[in-house]
């Protein structure tokens, strides 16, 4: 897979989609994406072809950022506060290679992002369909971005404005997941959330499901707080409860996936099978088994 990366990766050192709706151009968040398989298989190979990779992908990245921090060109909608997960691509080359322009680019991003964070955690300018309603995939996006970013720096006066906002956001979360899951006709979190973290959804986004489970979980290994824990192990049984395990009609290639919606005709992928959801479930069980030191202190 790695291999097969660099192969369609541009000359410049982006990364896009080789078919599809979206075409071939090179965008931020893919690339950033990419960069972190890039990494990983690095670490675990030693071998320099995926770190020059990598490396090719973090200097189209700062080539391209705004003076905002954002990026606005190379992407699906213009600046979004999920391409913290991009600072958080950039901050896992800078540790390995320590070129401070990584280092700087990632800072620059943070800034724009706390700048649109609210005091209950609720960040704006996230949605790719309702400014007012981001699907929770897009919301659990820049949580995990910001979680990763928090792991991965120093500044103290950062990192405390960026677990304000992560707890504010835990809290908000593990309430409404408490107060409504009994007397929801669907499992875990709706949909979308408003600002104020309030739904009138009838449906819940799986993939979001799951990748607030990663976010809670990922919080509690990091505070401690028992009730971030307890939220995520519950949210995790539900999504067991909806895995495919067995169709209708016998296919054995929809064993182990996930609808795009629960139940399928919701909003966020209708009546499809995107294999992300699967990705992000396997993430979830994957931090549950090892309990991830990285979030240790």
């Amino acid at each position: 897979m790695a291999d097969w990366e660099i192969a369609i990766q541009w000359e410049n050192g982006g990364i896009g989609e080789p078919v599809g709706v979206f075409g071939q151009k090179p965008r931020v968040f893919n690339t950033s994406q990419v960069m972190l398989g890039f990494m990983a298989i690095y670490n675990h190979t030693h071998k320099a072809k995926y770190l020059d990779a990598a490396i090719r992908s973090g200097n189209w990245l700062v080539n391209c950022q705004d003076v905002t921090g954002s990026w606005i060109n190379n992407t699906y909608m213009g600046p979004r506060s999920y391409h913290i997960r991009t600072a958080w691509s950039l901050l896992e080359l800078y540790k390995i290679v320590g070129e401070e322009k990584y280092h700087n680019s990632a800072m620059r991003n943070l800034a724009y992002t706390l700048s649109l964070s609210e005091e209950n955690g609720f960040i704006s300018n996230t949605s790719l369909d309702d400014p007012e309603k981001p699907w929770t995939h897009l919301i659990a996006y820049t949580l995990v971005g910001l979680l990763e970013t928090y792991r991965l720096i120093d500044d103290k006066n950062n990192k405390l404005q960026i677990m304000s906002v992560l707890v504010n956001a835990a809290e908000n979360l593990t309430e409404y997941y408490n107060h409504n899951r009994s007397s929801q006709s669907y499992p875990c979190f709706p949909g979308t959330f408003d600002k104020n973290w309030k739904s009138n959804d009838n449906w819940s986004c799986v993939t979001g499901n799951a990748q607030l489970e990663y976010f809670l979980r990922g919080m509690y290994y990091q505070t401690r707080y028992p009730q971030y824990l307890e939220c995520a192990d519950k949210v995790l049984e539900d999504l067991k409860t909806i895995q495919i395990l067995e169709s209708a009609n016998g296919d054995s290639n929809l064993h182990g996936s996930f609808t795009g919606s629960f139940p399928v005709e919701g909003k966020y992928c209708t009546y499809n099978i995107p294999n992300w959801g699967v990705k992000f479930f396997a993430d979830s069980v994957l931090q549950k088994i090892h309990k991830s030191k990285n979030y240790l202190g």
